[in-house]
């Protein structure tokens, strides 16, 4: 090919390269009818799709559907039923028998007397409140329950308690001095 210069316009191919690929092509096209005519004898069932030219109008059946989103929770529903679309109790059951699992595990080898097994009302609401956290943005947790109420959040303390949510939080160890 000849494209040595540094031009960005494509100078095409040169006569014997054309012809290489006039040969492949040939070489291709024999090849593929051939594996048609094979294939065709050894499944003949299968009916024959032909491309045409033929612009007939298609015919699509109105969309007769109910559109928009679709729930299962009625119209007068709580944030508690669109919170529990995403998060089954299923996944709640699982998620406080893996953290009491795990817990005693570590208890074995580090005895810890201050803790207590799970349940799942406790992570549905640590859970709920990590969900909340996403939407209404403290620059640190710890405002969420301020008593200035111009930052604490009413909601989320009456819910869980800050030292419950630091006991069952991986929050970073320079949050936790504070």
């Amino acid at each position: 090919m000849a494209c040595d210069s540094d031009e960005d316009e494509f100078p095409g191919f040169e006569v014997e390269e054309a012809d290489r690929v006039r040969v492949l092509r040939r070489q291709l096209s024999e090849i593929s009818s051939e594996s048609d005519s094979s294939s065709e004898s050894e499944s003949e069932e299968e009916p024959e799709h032909v491309w045409t030219t033929d612009d007939l109008p298609v015919h699509v059946d109105d969309f007769v559907e109910r559109t928009g989103p679709v729930s299962g929770v009625a119209e007068d529903g709580t944030a508690l039923d669109f919170f529990l679309l995403l998060f089954r109790k299923e996944l709640f059951t699982k998620i406080v028998e893996e953290t009491n699992r795990i817990a005693e595990q570590c208890i074995r080898t580090k005895p810890d007397p201050t803790w207590y097994e799970t349940m799942r009302e406790e992570i549905c609401a640590f859970l709920a409140l990590n969900v909340l956290f996403g939407i209404k943005k403290q620059p640190e947790s710890r405002l969420y329950w301020s008593e200035d109420p111009l930052l604490g959040v009413p909601t989320v303390q009456k819910i869980m308690p800050r030292n419950l949510l630091r006991e069952n939080s991986p929050v970073s160890a320079s949050e936790q001095s504070r």
